[in-house]
This record gives structure tokens, C-alpha cells and sequence, in this order.
């Protein structure tokens, strides 16, 4: 199911999902940190929406009837994963934004020393030439 098709059931659907807070929306799963040592995490909402669905026992193959609560959960897991990784592929670009900026940073460093180095270089000659054109 796509990500947009999975996303407007949980929306359409008013899914909730435990956490050690009480219930949240799908909307604040995605204020919810990845990890946390508290418990409320998208890894222990995932965790617990996973064990709910193991709870229900194992799906016959056999027999297709349509389990309501089994679905639901199934979508409720596909949500939370999807968040998951929504909010990785958000720290990876941050990270790869963070890392470009200190490079950045150090090449204009670099440049500043370079010039600096340039100018202790200079005779003094050279520079009183270059403060009476300033």
C-alpha cells in the first residue's frame, strides 16, 4: 500500500496508538523522538503495535476470513513504519546539511589563513604601497 494510501486510512480512520503517555495521534507520531530512554518512542510504539498483532495469534492461511483488528493493527504497524523512516531519511538530509556547512566553514577558514599567510609575505614596501591606495 502507498504511503499516501496508508496515511489518509489512518487519518480517515482516527488511528491512535498506545504509549507509556496514554494514546497519540497519527499526526503526533511524527513530533515523537525515534529512541528514547523514557519509553515514549516511535521504536516502542511500533514495538507494542507489533506484539498487539502477535497477541491475536497466527493468521490462518486456509481460511480468509477478514479480521477487522488484525487489518487495522497491520495498518497502524505500516503507519508507524512509514514515520520511521520518514523521520531517518529527515536526520540523514540534516546530517548531510550539517556536515556540508562545517566543511564550508573550514575551506573559508582555510581561505582566510591562505590570505593572511599572502599578506605576512608581503614586504613592507609592498604593503604601505597597498594602505595609500585604500
Amino acid at each position: 500500500m502507498s504511503e499516501k494510501n496508508i496515511l489518509l486510512i489512518a487519518l480517515a480512520s482516527s488511528f491512535t496508538y498506545p504509549t507509556v503517555r496514554g494514546y497519540v495521534t497519527t499526526e503526533d507520531l511524527f513530533s515523537m523522538p525515534l529512541t528514547a530512554q523514557n519509553g515514549f518512542s516511535l521504536d516502542t510504539v511500533a514495538k507494542t503495535v507489533n506484539n498487539e498483532l502477535k497477541a491475536l495469534g497466527e493468521e490462518s492461511f486456509v481460511e480468509q476470513g477478514d479480521n477487522k483488528q488484525r487489518n487495522m493493527l497491520n495498518d497502524k504497524l505500516e503507519v508507524v513504519k512509514f514515520v520511521i523512516d520518514y523521520k531517518q531519511e529527515a536526520n540523514k538530509a540534516a546530517a548531510a546539511i550539517r556536515e556540508r556547512r562545517a566543511k564550508r566553514a573550514k575551506l573559508l577558514e582555510a581561505l582566510e589563513n591562505r590570505e593572511n599567510a599572502d599578506l605576512a609575505q608581503m614586504s613592507k614596501e609592498e604593503i604601505l604601497k597597498q594602505l595609500e591606495e585604500i
